[in-house]
């Protein structure tokens, strides 16, 4: 046999067990029993049930924090690039057009 089969053996075995002792008590003592299973079924459920909304609020905050930091990094990004100076290359001195020649009257009027 494998042990797969074993363990499905043993477990048979115990539930019958169970069954059987729980057929011999009496009405009350089943009661009371039922009443402590469903008692225990009930706060495993609400532990699981408080345990999911404390995740879901923690995922929520992480997700708001990360968020924030991508818009931080993105508003970062934008005013240092406004307030960077502007590199246009080495400055030269403005010179006239080698191809145009002012006349002496247009200097004058100036």
């Amino acid at each position: 046999m494998t042990k797969e089969k074993k363990a499905r053996e043993s477990n048979g075995r115990a539930k019958e067990k169970i069954v059987e002792e729980f057929s011999a008590l009496p009405l009350e003592r089943k009661l009371a029993n039922l009443m402590r299973m469903e008692a225990v079924a009930i706060g495993e459920t609400i532990e699981f049930v408080v345990n999911s909304g404390v995740k879901v609020l923690e995922d929520v905050g992480g997700a708001m924090s990360d968020f924030s930091e991508r818009i931080e990094s993105e508003i970062r990004k934008a005013t240092e690039s406004n307030t960077a100076p502007k590199s246009a290359g080495p400055k030269t001195p403005k010179t006239s057009r080698p191809g145009k020649k002012r006349s002496p009257d247009s200097q004058a009027k100036k």
